[in-house]
């Protein structure tokens, strides 16, 4: 069961439709979107939903958060995002499967509970940390 613990949350300004525990960047200023390349720097995680363009959504900065998952991952694994089965969904993706393709990614955390398929809600830890894998 996945579950997330209050962490730092900062209200911002939805570019589209968001749907709540996908990864955000920050697209303008106060404003985030999906992110649309494996390098985008993703700041956290949603945690409600904004259903229209310009609408508040809360994001959670740091501490946990459940997040979508696009495949398969073990607890304890690093988790980013990456254009190869997430492009503009804002799915998280682990680093073996983000980086065994050859793209690149930015990291978001760590899995506290493994994803057993794409799709699945699980609890990782958000600590964006833009480092950007080679």
């Amino acid at each position: 069961m996945s579950q997330s613990l209050y962490g730092v949350d900062k209200s911002f300004i939805s570019a589209t439709t968001l749907t709540a525990y996908r990864l955000v960047y920050l697209s303008a200023a106060n404003t985030v979107a999906y992110p649309n390349t494996a390098t985008a720097r993703i700041i956290g995680i949603t945690q409600g939903e904004a259903a229209e363009t310009g609408s508040a959504i809360s994001v959670r900065l740091f501490g946990t958060s459940k997040v979508y998952t696009n495949d398969t991952c073990s607890a304890g694994e690093l988790i980013g995002f990456s254009a190869v089965g997430g492009t503009g969904t804002g799915y998280a993706a682990t680093a073996n499967c983000a980086y065994a393709t050859g793209t690149t990614g930015t990291l978001v955390g760590v899995a506290l509970q493994a994803s057993a398929a794409t799709g699945t809600l699980i609890e990782v830890t958000v600590m964006p940390n833009y480092v950007t894998q080679d």
